[in-house]
């Protein structure tokens, strides 16, 4: 409710009828101005539909959902994981292979992609950028996706 500043800690059943009323009140007002407010933007912007056909009905099954709970097939989903968890290692094992130093290391490690990249021991790319606090070569997705882009150009470049 909006009247309480720590809904959690609130003890609702010793709270005076008059406020929870109060505060009850005010909930539904700041619901259907809220309301008002979204649909004026929502017909403006012709997206009345997505309300009506999509957000509406999913309103129905979501609250059933919290209601009732749904049932999960827990067996099907250990199978998911077996064969997500073979799939996980099968393709770093290849990750590994690829690597110039062909050992392990650690594909979510910033400092070890930058070394297999960009160092002479390594692949020795020349880097996108470089992270104006560290000085070190940036290795997020979009600077790795340009590096992508440009080793296949030189590799089509290169192949008869």
């Amino acid at each position: 409710m909006l009247t309480v500043a720590n809904g959690k800690e609130q003890n609702w059943a010793e709270m005076p009828l008059e406020d929870l009323a109060f505060g009850n009140a005010m909930d539904c007002d700041f619901t259907l101005r809220l309301y008002h407010d979204l649909r004026e933007v929502i017909n403006e912007k012709n997206l009345h539909h997505i309300y009506d056909k999509l957000i509406k009905k999913s309103m129905v099954i979501l609250t059933e959902t919290e209601f009732h709970g749904m049932n999960v097939d827990t067996e099907y989903l250990d199978v998911l994981d077996d064969g997500f968890t073979r799939k996980k290692e099968e393709v770093l094992e290849e990750l590994y292979e690829a690597s110039p130093f062909k050992k392990k290391f650690n594909p979510r490690s910033s400092l070890e992609i930058i070394g297999i990249l960009f160092s002479e021991e390594g692949y020795n790319l020349l880097p996108v950028k470089f992270n104006s606090k560290s000085q070190k070569p940036c290795v997020d997705k979009k600077d790795l996706s340009i590096i992508l882009y440009e080793v296949k150009q030189a590799i089509q470049a290169t192949s008869p």
